[in-house]
């Protein structure tokens, strides 16, 4: 009985050996090559930018490459807040924002400020304050929903008073 499956197993390896041998060599291969064109983006660049305005921009570009393109960044510009090697898209807006906020206050260091000076900010009382100092350094402004006590809701208050 164990021979039976043997022989089919034979077999059948045979047959398949058999027919790749007499089928491959009446096989033609076309090499093509495929070529892909990228085409190039468009995007907006306003905020603290010498030059403001529509950009376009090589395929895989970056957000330096953005920024280099309206002339760089400007006196008034924070750029801790500005990630120079995300890469953008067409269509995109970019905004690259103040190192002050609205009111024209300076925006506060959660990297670098004080106790009190933390604060400052909306929703932070003297414990928070003290959370956010023991959990520096931060990366980015979004880190900050790594303290505890800091939600979705809370961040956004925050975020247009604080920079890196």
């Amino acid at each position: 009985m164990r021979r039976d499956p043997l022989l089919t197993s034979i077999g059948t390896v045979a047959c398949l050996l058999l027919t790749a041998f007499n089928v491959v060599p009446h096989m033609k291969f076309d090499k093509t090559a495929i070529v892909q064109e990228k085409s190039a983006i468009v995007v907006s660049v306003s905020g603290e930018v010498v030059n403001p305005g529509m950009y376009e921009l090589p395929w895989g570009a970056k957000l330096e490459d953005a920024i280099r393109a309206a002339g760089g960044f400007n006196s008034g510009a924070d750029q801790h807040l500005v990630n120079l090697a995300m890469p953008v898209d067409s269509g995109e807006a970019i905004f690259v924002p103040s190192v002050q906020t609205e009111k024209g206050e300076s925006r506060v260091s959660i990297n670098g400020s004080s106790q009190a000076e933390l604060e400052t900010l909306p929703r932070i009382g003297p414990a928070m304050a003290q959370r956010i100092i023991e959990a520096r350094p931060f990366n980015r402004i979004e880190d900050l929903l790594k303290v505890k006590g800091i939600g979705d809701k809370t961040l956004e208050k925050m975020r247009p008073f604080v920079t890196l």
